[in-house]
């Protein structure tokens, strides 16, 4: 593979003629990094400590938001890859540091990201309040 192109620093903004994002000096992250920070600040991902993450037949009495899934999914998805990047790397040692690291970054960000745009039930959720309304009026 090229990881060096598939890890690309260039934002998709500047390949279509926007301008870069402004960087701190001194900020020591990487555009990997800095696309997670976006997302953890993104009000996207703020409304959903507003949504319940419904899990049918629990046995305690606490609600879950999609918030707390999301980051959840996002520290398994870095640890999942953090294994098979190391993984890749010991078999074709094709990989350095620093991408390994990319990877587990983009990972948690898609993880912290997965849920966005979805019903706030969840499509389980979103079919059973239609037939109740299908029932009912």
């Amino acid at each position: 593979m090229k990881w060096d192109k598939l890890l690309s620093p260039v934002r998709i903004r500047t390949l279509f003629g926007g301008p870069a994002s402004l960087r701190s000096a001194g900020d020591p992250r990487d555009e990997f990094e800095r696309d997670y920070g976006r997302s953890i600040f993104s009000t996207p991902v703020r409304r959903l400590q507003d949504k319940a993450q419904v899990f049918p037949l629990e046995k305690h009495d606490a609600i879950r938001t999609r918030l707390t899934h999301s980051v959840e999914v996002s520290s398994v998805a870095r640890g999942l890859t953090r294994s098979l990047a190391k993984w890749i790397h010991a078999e074709r040692r094709d990989l350095h540091e620093d991408q390994i690291q990319a990877i587990e970054t983009i990972a948690a960000t898609c993880g912290m990201i997965h849920d966005l745009g979805n019903p706030p039930f969840g499509h389980a959720g979103e079919k059973a309040i239609a037939q109740w309304f299908d029932k009912h009026f």
